[in-house]
């Protein structure tokens, strides 16, 4: 638990949470929710979340709205967005197309797109296009200087290794005798294609389920993620992976001093005002001895003494 009055930087979390809830257990909404009491969490992005019509309360956390894109028309798969009720957002963009889903949320406020995807193995090329096409709409129709993005998602591209730069962003190149089909190839590379045409950047080069790094994340605020974290977890196969944010929230700015709230102090003063006394200001002003007040002293002292 936090200590009151502790800062503590917002962080954004992703997993394939692989069925978040079950008929006779909800230890993992459970285990989320406390941890979102010893954690400052802006963001959890969840994939593989096999939620439907039947899970309703079961799913909610205390302090977060829920934003779901469940797999139509089958069961498992899906997405979901938990984001801090005190910020004001809305779904822009939920899609579910033959085992692909996607879903996609816009913080108002703090300019913040979030959307998760969710492809699973032995997605086929034509589905995934569909998706792709439904992201390109909500990129073309939201991207803006002052929008900051966060794509995250379980990609299931095994075939490929990435490597962190200093920057923060990664490269990536085809691992040798993966075997990868060229349907697979080809759907990556349109995913990049989309990526790279609207200057987001991809972050993870850990393993995120056993060697391969299936979970990916993309950003076109790189310096905004001051750490990378890639957690062992007891609810998935698929490793968590924890994103330090150096977002600051109007709330988190500390008020001035006391001292700047002072009348007396000048910059709290509007010397604009049409009642401003500019003769009896000028009179003071010539008034005081000046030679004699700063005789000697330094060039602090004589600020201080002002």
């Amino acid at each position: 638990m936090r200590n009151k009055g502790e800062t503590f930087p917002w962080k954004i979390i992703y997993q394939n949470i692989r069925k978040i809830v079950t008929k006779n257990s909800k230890e993992k909404v459970k285990f989320i929710e406390e941890y979102t009491k010893q954690e400052k969490i802006l963001i959890m992005n969840f994939t593989e979340t096999w939620m439907d019509e039947t899970t309703k309360k079961d799913l909610l956390i205390d302090g977060y709205n829920l934003y779901r894109g469940d797999r139509k028309g089958r069961k498992g798969g899906g997405t979901a967005i938990y984001i801090r009720e005190e910020y004001e957002t809305r779904k822009i963009y939920e899609m579910s197309v033959n085992r692909v889903e996607m879903v996609a949320v816009l913080i108002e406020k703090l300019n913040i797109l979030n959307i998760a995807i969710y492809r699973p193995p032995n997605t086929i090329s034509c589905n995934f296009s569909v998706i792709l096409k439904g992201l390109r709409v909500i990129l073309e129709d939201i991207v803006t200087p002052e929008h900051t993005i966060i794509i995250t998602g379980d990609f299931n591209f095994p075939f490929v290794k990435w490597k962190r730069l200093r920057n923060g962003g990664c490269i990536w190149e085809e691992k040798l005798g993966v075997g990868a089909k060229i349907d697979e190839r080809n759907q990556f590379e349109k995913l990049n294609e989309v990526m790279d045409n609207y200057g987001l950047i991809q972050i993870i080069e850990e393993s995120t389920r056993k060697e391969n790094t299936l979970d990916l994340v993309y950003t076109n605020e790189v310096s905004m993620i001051t750490d990378v974290d890639v957690i062992k977890s007891n609810m998935s196969d698929h490793d968590r992976i924890e994103l330090t944010t150096n977002i600051k929230i109007e709330k988190d700015i500390k008020k001035p001093n006391k001292s700047l709230n002072d009348e007396n102090d000048l910059r709290n003063r509007n010397f604009n005002k049409d009642n401003t006394e500019w003769e009896k200001i000028n009179e003071e002003l010539k008034s005081i001895q000046w030679v004699e007040k700063f005789k000697d002293k330094s060039t602090e002292t004589c600020s201080k003494c002002c």
